[in-house]
């Protein structure tokens, strides 16, 4: 198995793509891979700026204790 095929597997098990998955079906299910981790990615980018956020608001409300 060279480079190409190895890479192709081990993509493969990691979005649950059959092996012999034939040239014309890949893109569409690609295209399901790539909304899948465009969503997992937008979700994660929420999570750290509400956290951001979070972190803001508290250290803005013990600076306003201070004063």
């Amino acid at each position: 198995m060279n480079r190409s095929q190895s890479s192709h597997c081990e993509l493969a098990l990691k979005y649950g793509l059959q092996h012999n998955v034939s040239d014309a079906s890949l893109p569409p299910k690609l295209e399901d891979i790539k909304k899948q981790l465009k969503e997992e990615i937008r979700k994660e980018l929420k999570i750290k700026e509400g956290a951001e956020n979070l972190k803001k608001a508290t250290t803005d409300k013990k600076s306003s204790i201070k004063c």
